[in-house]
């Protein structure tokens, strides 16, 4: 993997000036770390299990965690995936609802409060921060909207996952079922298909899987402050 990703850097001035020329560069946080790290698409980066697997998988594969995230992406109750944001369990199965869900929908995620007052970034950007070790976050808001829908933007995303280190897909990526095969029959499927026919490549994705005992649909567990964690970071 990582050779082949030495290989393709080569091409990676040549597609650093095409955003360039678009008026939407790749963010430098990006460029300058391009080939020593991984991916992890997500809305907010957090704290959650699945944060901690995804940095312990990262970094026994020798990337450093890198979570592009899209904090002014609208909120919606229908959506799992957000809809965890607000739903968090600790390791005994302690389920503590943050807000309203209702009270947020077609707001940005930027914009919510939570019963606490404190707002849905800060309280995921606290919980982030207390992973150990080197990792990244970088929010793409601005870039991605640049692009306009999600059938737009995922093609380039995974521009970056085809030049700028691989994405690190588990398999549960927050979605019901329905929601995920939906996705990727809309954007993520023909965005890989535009990568071959314009590039002549696939994307770099490396699956690992997520214990299933510590994440399920619309509940993502967190840490307790208290206790080690029951995995590797």
């Amino acid at each position: 993997m990582n050779r082949e990703i030495r290989k393709r850097q080569k091409q990676m001035p040549e597609v650093v000036a095409t955003y360039e020329a678009m008026g939407n560069p790749i963010p430098e946080v990006i460029v300058q770390n391009a080939g020593k790290i991984a991916f992890i698409s997500s809305h907010l980066a957090s704290g959650s299990v699945y944060d901690y697997q995804f940095a312990g998988e990262c970094r026994r594969r020798g990337f450093v965690p890198c979570w592009d995230t899209f904090e002014e992406d609208s909120f919606f109750s229908g959506n799992s995936r957000k809809l965890a944001y607000l739903h968090i369990s600790d390791q005994f199965g302690n389920l503590t609802k943050l807000a309203n869900a209702g009270k947020w929908n077609g707001r940005k995620l930027s914009e919510i409060v939570l019963d606490s007052g404190q707002s849905l970034i800060d309280f995921h950007r606290e919980k982030w921060e207390k992973i150990p070790g080197e990792k990244i976050k970088v929010d793409m808001s601005s870039w991605l909207q640049f692009f306009g829908r999600a059938e737009d933007y995922y093609y380039h995303t995974m521009v970056l996952y085809t030049f700028f280190g691989p994405w690190i897909s588990p398999n549960y990526l927050g979605y019901r079922p329905g929601e995920r095969k939906k996705l990727e029959m809309k954007a993520i499927s023909p965005a890989m298909e535009r990568i071959r026919e314009d590039y002549g490549l696939e994307p770099l994705i490396l699956k690992f899987d997520l214990k299933p005992q510590l994440c399920w649909e619309e509940v993502v567990m967190y840490p307790d402050d208290t206790l080690p964690p029951p995995w590797q970071v």
